[in-house]
């Protein structure tokens, strides 16, 4: 499903910014660090979340897969 904004309850859903957005601004809105939410959404520029891109929250993936990798 669509995430509806940006906040630490935020989870199990994809938002799609209407504007360039930078990964520590996105991670502080969500209170998940930033390398777990890069590792989740790989598909994404490493330098920023361009606009109209799809970017995965999901908390209990990113922090396992963080741990693992």
């Amino acid at each position: 499903p669509a995430c509806a904004r940006l906040s630490p309850a935020t989870d199990g859903c994809v938002y799609t910014p209407t504007q360039d957005l930078n990964w520590d601004l996105v991670a502080l809105q969500l209170a998940m660090p930033v390398e777990a939410l890069q590792h989740t959404n790989r598909h994404l520029n490493p330098e920023f979340i361009a606009r109209g891109a799809t970017l995965a929250i999901w908390r209990g993936r990113g922090k396992a897969m963080c741990r693992g990798a």
